[in-house]
């Protein structure tokens, strides 16, 4: 029997700490988005978060070359007050959202949640490969930063 890695000790770990927290699905961008905006106010913008070289950035970090990319502003309310109250918050929260897996925020708290909800594959989970590792870890970041994971969904075991 192999030694056990770092990463598998860690993935174990996890795993018994956010098992009842996973969000199994295969959710794509879109999805997430539609669900996100069933809780939330979204305000479209001009896609300009990074100036004249936003295009450029984000081809670049999304590593697709033909990738659709949209950015919102999330509106300051009652409804959003849980991402707004934290230090890093300006005036306006962004969310930047690609048509394949391209997912940011300048709000971390809002950005891990968008991940967790986004979901991940019971494959994936089973197989405790690197998006499983990744996956896992934004709830360890969410702890790290003292904040609660807010769910957009009933959360569903795998079967």
């Amino acid at each position: 029997m192999k030694p056990k890695t770092y990463s598998d000790k860690r993935i174990a770990l996890w795993k018994s700490q956010y098992a009842q927290d996973v969000v199994f699905t295969s959710s794509s961008n879109s999805k997430l988005l539609e669900e996100f905006m069933e809780v939330y106010d979204l305000r479209v913008i001009e896609l300009n978060l990074f100036g004249e070289n936003t295009i450029p950035v984000l081809t670049e970090n999304s590593g697709y070359q033909d990738n659709s990319f949209r950015e919102f502003v999330l509106v300051k309310n009652e409804k959003s007050e849980e991402y707004y109250k934290e230090e890093e918050a300006g005036d306006e929260i962004h969310i930047i959202i690609g048509d394949n897996t391209y997912l940011y925020s300048d709000n971390n708290h809002l950005y891990l949640d968008l991940f967790i909800n986004r979901g991940i594959t019971e494959e994936s989970y089973n197989n405790e490969d690197l998006f499983c590792l990744e996956y896992l870890s934004k709830f360890a970041q969410l702890d790290e930063l003292g904040v609660s994971h807010i769910s957009l969904r009933p959360i569903t075991q795998p079967t």
